[in-house]
């Protein structure tokens, strides 16, 4: 196992800069996700952390060692990718044993390293067969256990379950977590769902167009985001951006005022301002009367999810969402007012969509 520093990292593609300087610190045994929309860097970085693109400018260090010009076989890294990249004419066994037979491991060894990785990932009964034989989720478990076999400092996961269907992503990455937790090698793992990188993730790294936009637990991203970016991103549904103007203690907007006595923002007149709330934290009231410090919005329409339902509704803005869980009557074209608790409450400028602190 080992510690990661990436320091002022950047990339360019001839006169394209892709990456822009990021420094990003990962301690021994933590799992951190790099997550971000397409085209924000992700993937680029990992490859570079691996070997597999050259580095413009700044450092990589594992263990202490700047890895910049060390060729991606002697980094002592492993690196599971989307594909799978599986050899169809060799076995179970024998594509899990590659790499250590090409490093000229006795075959006993082998063996032996084989049918322990195969025990912890439950592929015993699979060794004899070739690639072609087995489901998606099983391929991906013989791409894992050709990582674990190699016993690295670091495993690198390049989006490993996006070939999956929805049902085997949440058992195959339950099954990654299981194992950062049995064996506590350190993991970088590259996706664009942040689902995955709440369910998964110690860290979290957030990027976009080639900068971080935030680091930070799963906790810290969702309840104290640094960012409107990062507060629509992390959430699904995602945090509600409500456009208007804060003065005399009050959010005023299109859809209605809110009252911030009581918040931190208390007494501040910041005028132009982008209020955020999850949808979890707004309390429906469907009375005929108005209520004090509410927003008014028309229910567009009603999406069942099971053990909650959400009311969408449309704004200047974008839509809204709103969670209710248990029996309700409400239907698409009904009127409600919408009551934020104060403590749930988040402000960000509207120039830079930076969070005002609190």
């Amino acid at each position: 196992m080992a510690d990661v520093q990436i320091s002022a990292l950047t990339k360019s593609f001839g006169n394209q800069e892709i990456l822009h300087g990021l420094d990003i610190d990962i301690k021994d045994g933590e799992f951190v996700a790099l997550v971000g929309p397409s085209g924000c860097g992700k993937s680029t970085l990992l490859r570079m952390v691996a070997g597999l693109e050259d580095v413009t400018s700044g450092t990589i260090s594992i263990d202490g060692v700047v890895v910049n010009l060390i060729p991606p076989k002697k980094r002592d890294i492993a690196m599971v990718f989307q594909n799978y990249a599986l050899y169809p004419h060799l076995s179970v066994a024998q594509n899990m044993g590659f790499s250590l037979r090409l490093s000229g491991v006795p075959k006993a060894e082998i063996d032996r390293q084989v049918r322990e990785a195969a025990a912890i990932l439950g592929l015993e009964p699979l060794l004899d067969r070739k690639p072609g034989q087995l489901s998606g989720g099983q391929r991906q478990r013989v791409a894992m256990g050709r990582a674990i076999v190699r016993q690295p400092k670091v495993f690198l996961f390049d989006e490993p379950l996006s070939n999956l269907d929805a049902k085997l992503r949440v058992k195959v990455r339950g099954e990654i977590k299981e194992l950062h937790q049995r064996l506590g090698t350190t993991t970088i793992y590259v996706t664009h769902d942040q689902i995955e990188a709440m369910t998964m993730a110690d860290k979290i790294v957030i990027m976009r167009d080639g900068i971080i936009e935030q680091v930070g637990t799963p906790d810290d991203l969702y309840n104290r985001p640094a960012s409107t970016f990062v507060a629509g991103f992390i959430g699904s549904p995602p945090m509600n951006l409500i456009e208007g103007v804060v003065e005399n203690d009050t959010f005023r907007s299109s859809a209605g005022d809110i009252e911030l006595r009581n918040t931190p923002w208390e007494g501040a007149t910041l005028g132009p301002a982008i209020l955020g709330v999850r949808p979890e934290n707004l309390v429906v009231n469907t009375g005929p009367d108005p209520v004090p410090g509410s927003l008014k919005i028309t229910v567009r329409m009603v999406e069942p999810t099971g053990p909650e339902d959400f009311l969408v509704a449309n704004l200047p803005e974008g839509d809204i969402f709103v969670s209710i869980r248990g029996e309700h009557t409400i239907k698409a074209g009904n009127v409600v007012h919408l009551s934020p608790t104060p403590d749930s409450l988040h402000l960000f400028a509207p120039q830079t969509g930076i969070r005002i602190a609190k």
